[in-house]
């Protein structure tokens, strides 16, 4: 079966390991981050960490979301990972599920079946478990003052 998958460190330490059993990884490119709609911050889950990281907007409105990613690996992991790659992936040993919970951040995910919003607590499932089902991605994350 196939998954859609975003850049993460994970993915790449995954794709390098001998354990790995991929068939062909595609990558997908594009972005995009939305101004605060009111208190709403949006951003599109193909939005670079490293973009998270200097963008002034996020380090205004989600300052918290924005320090949580300047610890992601180093600057060149982040010049590559996507949000929606790290989210995707609930791994246990980045910030950022915690960093959305804890303020109430809705997922966006889409499939052929059409979208569904999950609140974090109800996106997060376990470790390295989350609501995804086969075919849906991660399209945007909104919060409310992360």
């Amino acid at each position: 079966m196939a998954r859609a998958i975003a850049n993460s460190p994970l993915v790449k330490t995954a794709i390098a390991g001998e354990d790995a059993n991929w068939g062909r990884v595609v990558m997908a490119v594009g972005k995009d981050r939305q101004p605060p709609d009111g208190d709403q911050l949006s951003i599109g889950a193909m939005t670079r960490e490293r973009e998270i990281e200097d963008s002034a907007l996020i380090r205004r409105h989600a300052p918290l979301l924005h320090e949580a990613t300047r610890q992601i690996g180093h600057r060149a992991i982040r010049n590559r990972g996507t949000i929606g790659g790290n989210i995707a992936n609930a791994d246990p040993g980045s910030d950022l599920p915690t960093v959305l919970t804890a303020p109430g951040a809705t997922i966006h995910t889409s499939s052929a079946g059409g979208e569904r919003p999950f609140g974090a607590s109800d996106f997060f499932t376990r470790l390295f478990g989350t609501a995804l089902q086969a075919g849906e991605i991660v399209t945007s994350i909104q919060s409310i003052g992360l």
